[in-house]
């Protein structure tokens, strides 16, 4: 009888244990992840808006090591594809490392990628590789680019889920990529592997070796001494380490290495010509590898960022509500110009104000303090006040209304003795020839253009771009100096300041044997009508305090161009003829009011000749200034909300060109009040 129940309670305790193994075998535990589901991409590297620094920061892709390596620094937000230009054109792979104390026997594994967006146009084909074992998939297209600009609220998630069997894991150091065969970026909220609950964590196979060896084509300063920064990129594996890459035997400070991909810098001598140095790389004080480089000399640079807000009139908010926003740009830029005035030479805040259609009304409506501080900010230099009233497409513009595009600045310097001896303008990629003697006679040396980089532009940027020259006027009397920004003026509409992207900019204007040392950029953040950057001075302090060359500077267009001119002077070429205009097609998509407004231009002229000739005492200035400013604002090249093409029925459209509309209708009526005006008591009487 016992022996009967003893048979059963083993029989018993079997098929439990049967039961446990079964049940344990069908359970998965998360063996890591990287990043939080949380919908968010700020966890990551260059996250949540920095892809423009991708190729300088992940010159080899991502490499990260389960357990060690860190998402913010290891583990990129975004990953390109073979679509994407700014990250070279080519397929991309991410590499996971991780190690494994036992090859499990059996049993489920999953490997989850959760998206938070995909390329809405061209979402890329991926192959994940675990292994030996690779899939292939198709990624479903997204929500677009605003959610690799920081907006992640405006992605649409994706998971995509790889089941695999627990045999395909090895004991040891085990191997996952991700590869884009094909296609644009994706952005990720979370990766994480699954497996059975028995696996455990093993360590990694211990590795050390040097990749590769380039130099850095910017200068430190070391003791009163200029060096030129040698990298040096290794593989390691394991525990963290000291590095140490040594030069011609002089040794740089040691670094200690994480697991993975990593840069270990070394700092050569600075050289005039061509010179070829021993590099050796050491880990935990032995050498994993020498190399000879040729360190070839690095040039002086002086990048001068000019920083602005593009103002666009009506094209992102309503007219007023431009206007707006600029005013409290005005006050905003006082403030970080007054913070940082006791930085160094270079790094003090300063602002260009592109066009002074904001300006005019700005010290009309502001209080008496107000008024005082931007006076006192502009005869400072924190400001910098550029001669035209906007951003006009000049071949548009009557002979008399190019005049009058310098209205406003010839006021202001009469009223406040300010210096008003440059010009900008933005995103149009054209001017006419007549431009020239307009600003010339008006006391304006410079031309600092800043055009569109794709839209319409013709050969402007790649026939002009980084190419200073005077523009001799058509008598041949006078000239200016126009300096084309040769990437526009949108580089940094996508993000902040981004070292990597200068760097990138200074190298292919070496290769393309730019000849000067000194460079202009424009700096427009948050796209148009977008607002200053507070922590630039600080970037730039950092940076000066960081290398000798470049050299960063914040700068006005005036200043910047003085400097030039006075360095330059002999090697500027000169040029004559029409800069083609491209933009004023779009007038003919109102081609009315563009009448009216052509019109009402003419008349302007006429009424301005009677009240010469009849009344020159009582002659309304004011109301002329007045007229010429709805002339002028109806030719400046905001044409249609940024919406007008997608929404043409929307109420912000509408609302819009409503504005715009009446900027033509008043110039219509104002030209004709000040003409019946002029006439007025010297037309005849009609005989009854």
């Amino acid at each position: 009888m016992k022996s009967s129940k003893l048979t059963k309670y083993f029989v018993f305790l079997l098929l439990f244990c049967i039961c446990l193994t079964f049940s344990a075998a069908g359970q998965t535990k998360i063996f890591w992840q990287i990043g939080k589901a949380d919908n968010n991409t700020a966890e990551f590297a260059l996250g949540p808006n920095n892809s423009n620094q991708y190729s300088v920061t992940f010159p080899r892709d991502a490499l990260f090591v389960a357990g060690q390596s860190d998402p913010k620094q290891d583990w990129p937000y975004i990953q390109p594809g073979p679509a994407d230009v700014w990250a070279g054109s080519k397929s991309h792979t991410f590499t996971i490392l991780f190690g494994v104390k036992t090859a499990p026997a059996t049993g489920p594994c999953e490997l989850l990628i959760d998206f938070v967006d995909t390329h809405s146009a061209r979402p890329p084909k991926m192959q994940i590789k675990i292994n030996d074992t690779s899939f292939t998939r198709e990624l479903p297209k997204g929500a677009g680019d605003p959610s690799a600009f920081g907006e992640v609220e405006k992605g649409r998630e994706h998971v995509l889920k790889i089941e695999f069997p627990a045999e395909v894991i090895e004991a040891g150091t085990n191997t996952i990529t991700i590869t884009s065969l094909t296609g644009s970026w994706i952005l990720y909220d979370y990766v994480a592997l699954k497996t059975p609950i028995g696996v455990e964590t093993g360590p990694l196979k211990e590795t050390n070796k040097l990749l590769d060896v380039h130099t850095q084509s910017y200068l430190v300063e070391r003791g009163g001494k200029l060096y030129q920064p040698v990298m040096a990129s290794v593989l390691h594996m394991g525990e963290p380490v000291e590095a140490v890459v040594t030069v011609n035997g002089y040794q740089s400070v040691k670094q200690t290495i994480q697991s993975g991909y990593k840069l270990v810098e070394g700092l050569a001598p600075g050289v005039d010509k061509p010179t070829s140095v021993e590099v050796d790389v050491k880990i935990a004080g032995q050498s994993i590898g020498k190399k000879a480089v040729t360190i070839k000399p690095v040039r002086r640079w002086e990048v001068y960022l000019l920083h602005h807000s593009h103002v666009d009139i009506g094209y992102t908010h309503v007219q007023t509500e431009v206007m707006r926003k600029h005013w409290g740009y005005f006050e905003q830029v006082i403030e970080l110009a007054r913070k940082s005035a006791d930085y160094p030479p270079g790094s003090r805040f300063k602002w260009n104000i592109e066009v002074l259609w904001a300006v005019d009304s700005y010290l009309k409506q502001a209080s008496e303090e107000k008024r005082k501080e931007f006076i006192e900010a502009a005869r400072k230099g924190w400001i910098g006040l550029d001669a035209l009233y906007g951003n006009e497409l000049t071949a548009l513009c009557r002979p008399e209304e190019l005049i009058r595009l310098v209205d406003c600045a010839k006021k202001l310097r009469q009223r406040y003795g300010f210096t008003i001896d440059s010009a900008m303008i933005t995103d149009v990629p054209g001017y006419t020839w007549g431009i020239v003697p307009v600003l010339a006679q008006s006391g304006v040396k410079y031309f600092s253009v800043g055009p569109n980089r794709g839209h319409r532009i013709g050969y402007t940027l790649s026939s002009w771009g980084d190419k200073p020259f005077y523009w001799e006027s058509p008598s041949g009397k006078r000239n200016i100096m126009c300096w084309v920004a040769g990437e526009g003026y949108s580089l940094f509409h996508s993000g902040r300041l981004s070292g990597g992207r200068i760097l990138e900019y200074l190298k292919r204007l070496e290769e393309s044997d730019y000849p000067y040392d000194m460079l202009q950029v424009r700096y427009s953040i948050g796209g148009d009508n977008g607002p200053p950057d507070p922590g630039l001075s600080d970037f730039v302090k950092k940076w000066n305090e960081k290398y000798a060359y470049p050299k960063l500077i914040i700068s006005t267009a005036s200043e910047m161009c003085r400097k030039f001119e006075r360095r330059y002077d002999d090697r500027i070429p000169k040029a004559r003829g029409d800069f083609t205009p491209y933009w004023e097609d779009g007038a003919g998509s109102s081609a009315r009011e563009t009448s009216l407004n052509r019109d009402a231009a003419e008349r302007l002229v006429q009424a301005d000749a009677l009240w010469a000739m009849l009344n020159p005492a009582k002659y309304p200035a004011e109301d002329f200034y007045k007229a010429w400013r709805e002339v002028i604002l109806y030719d400046e090249h905001t044409w249609g909300a940024h919406c007008s093409i997608s929404q043409p029925d929307s109420d912000f459209t509408k609302a819009q060109w409503k504005i715009k509309q009446a900027f033509a209708l008043e110039a219509d009526a104002q030209s004709r009040r000040l003409l019946d005006a002029a006439l007025a008591g010297h037309q005849s009487k009609s005989k009854e």
